[in-house]
């Protein structure tokens, strides 16, 4: 065999080599890409996933707000009804009184007179006249009560098409313990809130993230525990802040848990029992606002989570 033959079939053999090296890449690089679309369309499918539960979850917190409200508006409704009873009783016995001096002549005898004086006695107009102002000053207020939780309620249609405004967090502080109702069964709640607080920022989905961590500790608790709810100011970085604390004296979190508590899906609650995305929600509400959302717990002893909102710079 002569040297250009060698070299031929050298050559050959290598070409042969390298156009199967390119087939297998070609085919690799097919299968690869297949995966990389099929891997794009679960990913794209989980997060449309992980957003419907999301907003199942904002839902089911806007449906434990309003039930909480609506409990808060049966409360002026009944003492309102109550003093409607007595102040028709009242008006029923003035008017009668009323009939009966308009019946009396210019010179009305001893007989008209005894009567009258009877019914002014049955009437008892001393206390007549210091609790008449009293119960129509309960039933007015109850009545503004009543309309500005009708108008909190009325928000929860408006659920993120909300502009930003100026939130009181002692209005909102409220508001999330009023949807504890009895679901706080024996807790005894310690409020140490200080002077009120205004942040900017969407009203009710800040009450959302306070009414989940109230109820998260009440949880925790299992119903029978003391939970302190802490409000103050705070400045780090040449940032003054809003710091909300809700702390209990529960079971506590596991410090392998603590990385992950604020993870889609994550739950230390049983089957049944949480959908792991309440936290998640609540951290990216806190962090749209321009905060943050953290925890600190011990098992045995409890847990602090610590909501923390920026203030407008002074002007």
């Amino acid at each position: 065999m002569s040297e250009a033959d060698a070299y031929l079939r050298a050559y050959q053999r290598e070409r042969q080599a390298r156009l199967l090296a390119e087939k297998l890449l070609d085919e690799k690089t097919r299968v690869l890409y297949d995966k990389v679309l099929e891997l794009n369309e679960t990913l794209a499918h989980l997060q449309h996933t992980r957003n419907q539960l999301l907003q199942t979850e904002k839902l089911a917190a806007m449906g434990q707000l309003t039930a909480g409200l609506a409990h808060e508006i049966n409360n002026p409704i009944g003492f309102c009804l109550s003093n409607l009873k007595c102040l028709r009783e009242w008006s029923e016995q003035l008017i009668t009184l009323a009939q009966s001096v308009q019946t009396l002549g210019s010179s009305p005898d001893s007989m008209q007179l005894n009567s009258l004086h009877t019914k002014l006695e049955q009437l008892d107009l001393p206390y007549l006249q210091g609790e008449l102002p009293i119960l129509l000053d309960e039933t007015y207020h109850g009545l503004l009560r009543v309309r500005d939780l009708i108008g909190k309620l009325q928000q929860y249609t408006e659920l993120g098409q909300q502009q930003a405004q100026s939130i009181s967090l002692h209005s909102s502080i409220a508001i999330a313990l009023a949807t504890l109702g009895e679901h706080k069964q024996q807790c005894h709640i310690e409020k140490i809130l200080g002077s009120d607080i205004v942040v900017v920022g969407n009203e009710l989905e800040i009450q959302l993230v306070l009414s989940h961590l109230l109820n998260n500790a009440v949880d925790a608790c299992h119903g029978n525990g003391l939970i302190r709810l802490v409000l103050r100011p705070q400045t780090e970085q040449d940032r003054d802040w809003a710091i909300v604390e809700v702390i209990d004296s529960g079971c506590g979190i596991a410090a392998e848990n603590l990385q992950r508590i604020f993870d889609p899906f994550f739950t230390t609650k049983d089957v049944g029992h949480g959908t792991g995305l309440g936290l998640s929600m609540s951290y990216s509400i806190a962090v749209k606002h321009g905060g943050s959302l953290s925890v600190q717990s011990q098992v045995g002893v409890g847990s602090c989570f610590s909501l923390q909102l920026p203030l407008l710079p002074a002007a």
